[in-house]
């Protein structure tokens, strides 16, 4: 399966981020969201490109520039933020900066 059917099956299941589902955890009724974004800037692919970066990657940043998976709410209140967070080309290369200066 490529990035490209996974990121379209996820738009699928979650009516292009508009669908939340609802979780019940601890006495309570959690909904969760799957945020997706914009696809990665040609300036910034190209510079993910010159670090040699797995190809894989630059073809996920491509469909979605970063990904959210499971955002949880209470109530419409947002709690902790992304169970699980794919960081955006911008986020990577920042991240890469700080490691190696």
């Amino acid at each position: 399966m490529t990035a490209e059917n996974i990121i379209l099956m996820l738009k699928e299941i979650s009516d292009n981020r508009n669908k939340k589902y609802p979780v019940t955890n601890f006495g309570g009724v959690f909904n969760f969201k799957i945020t997706f974004f914009d696809k990665i800037p040609n300036d910034i692919e190209n510079k993910l490109i010159e670090l040699s970066l797995p190809g894989e990657i630059i073809e996920l940043l491509s469909y979605t520039n970063g990904l959210n998976l499971f955002e949880d709410e209470f109530k419409g209140m947002e709690l902790g933020g992304p169970v699980c967070k794919i960081y955006s080309g911008q986020e990577i290369l920042k991240r890469y900066q700080e490691l190696n200066y």
